[in-house]
């Protein structure tokens, strides 16, 4: 059974000095329904296991170092993970990945 996802929205978290975005990604397969919470690091690793399983992976928003919690900057990133998400979905190379299921399943 295939999975369909979307990153519905994001949140920032502050964590003693430490300042960073949660996306959130709706899952639903079947008639079932959830959400998963991930770090921009946690896509980051899905994509290099995307890319250790079938030689590729779809293109992701580039890491920052500066300005990465400017409005501006998460509305794009939320684009551009959002686009790598449904790539990753559209594809039946990546959609039968275990890294995707883990990925969208992982604490559900």
């Amino acid at each position: 059974m295939e999975y369909s996802a979307k990153l519905s929205s994001f949140h920032t978290v502050n964590q003693d000095t430490n300042q960073f975005t949660v996306y959130v990604v709706t899952v639903r397969k079947g008639n079932t329904q959830w959400q998963v919470f991930r770090r921009y690091n946690q896509w980051e690793e899905l994509r290099v296991r995307l890319y250790s399983e079938t030689g590729s992976a779809p293109d992701m928003p580039r890491k920052m170092l500066f300005g990465r919690m400017r409005p501006e900057v998460i509305e794009q990133r939320v684009l551009g993970l959002n686009h790598f998400l449904q790539s990753a979905l559209s594809s039946s190379a990546y959609a039968s990945s275990p890294g995707l299921a883990e990925f969208l399943e992982f604490e559900k």
